[in-house]
């Protein structure tokens, strides 16, 4: 058998600092799609949000959002 040729190993790009995600459901009422806080949250957290609010309140309103 003829011996496989040595390969690098792949490198790992580092790893940039993210926020930390709280993975717990939030309560229905605590989320606010019209407040921009919400918007800058990390993406996994904005998914968690809106899961809840199918789930509870599929129909839920909210004031659009002021802008200066």
């Amino acid at each position: 058998m003829t011996p496989l040729p040595s390969v690098p190993a792949p490198t790992v790009p580092a790893q940039k600092e993210v926020h930390p995600v709280s993975l717990t459901l939030p309560e229905v009422d605590s989320i606010d799609l019209s407040d921009k806080e919400f918007w800058a949250r990390p993406l996994a957290e904005r998914h968690i949000a809106f899961a809840t609010l199918r789930r509870e309140r599929p129909f839920a309103f909210f004031a659009e959002p002021e802008f200066p």
